[in-house]
């Protein structure tokens, strides 16, 4: 009699485990299906937002392209030097915001640069632009990724260095040079921008200077960059801006 009881015991327990199982395993079946269609939704949502952004830099980059063309027909049209002049140097600017531009676009990250490839890259347009390639310029260092607010500034700032130095620096036949060194150190990133050329001037002040261009750059790093640049004469002019990463 106690053996059947055993018995009886043990199937009861068998079939409440039994049950307890299938209720674990219909649970486990219902999340998974909820999972997937989560998933499935999430997946979709991706790839509209894909569609969208691709749309949205494509009209951005084709609004800028007319921008540019407009500003070099102007340039071309007038007569005057100094307003052809401010017109290329504003078509100039807007390239580094193209060149910005573009570079999201081609990367995985919509929001971070990779700024030793795209200074390399502006600096060369610099280069056949305002210096007409006769300029060696290297630029080195940390691989280091802004966000595309602080590219474009740092965009803004890497013009007006190179078009101060191209105005100012050799009054004499040496080989020209130019060197921008990139490091990042925790949260701060440096640029040091040299060049070869005759040195700043004594009493020279980035906040009292008469140049537009070097009042101009103080107001970027300051305000854009939320930074602070130095400058000191060493076998040329040097110029270096720190700023935290966003």
């Amino acid at each position: 009699m106690v053996q059947m009881q055993e018995v009886y015991y043990l199937r009861i327990i068998l079939v409440l485990l039994i049950l307890f199982l299938a209720i674990l395993w219909v649970k486990k079946r219902k999340l998974s299906l909820r999972l997937r269609h989560q998933h499935h939704e999430i997946a979709q949502s991706l790839r509209d937002k894909g569609v969208l952004l691709r749309e949205l830099n494509h009209r951005v980059k084709n609004n800028m392209q007319i921008v540019s063309s407009t500003l070099q027909f102007m340039a071309k049209k007038s007569k005057s030097d100094e307003v052809k002049a401010a017109l290329l140097e504003s078509e100039l600017k807007l390239h580094s915001i193209q060149m910005a531009q573009q570079k999201i676009t081609d990367s995985s990250d919509h929001d971070q640069i990779a700024l030793l490839q795209y200074a390399r890259d502006l600096l060369e347009v610099f280069n056949q632009s305002i210096l007409a390639n006769q300029c060696t310029i290297s630029v080195t260092g940390d691989h280091v990724h802004v966000n595309i607010e602080q590219a474009q500034a740092l965009g803004f700032v890497l013009h007006e260095l190179i078009t101060n130095s191209s105005r100012h620096a050799w009054n004499n036949a040496r080989q020209k040079k130019i060197s921008v060194y990139i490091r990042q150190k925790s949260d701060l990133v440096y640029l040091v921008y040299q060049d070869n050329g005759e040195g700043l001037p004594d009493g020279f002040s980035s906040t009292d200077s008469d140049s537009y261009g070097i009042r101009f750059i103080h107001s970027i790093v300051k305000r854009q960059l939320r930074g602070a640049m130095t400058f000191s004469k060493n076998e040329g002019a040097v110029f270096t801006i720190q700023f935290k990463r966003r």
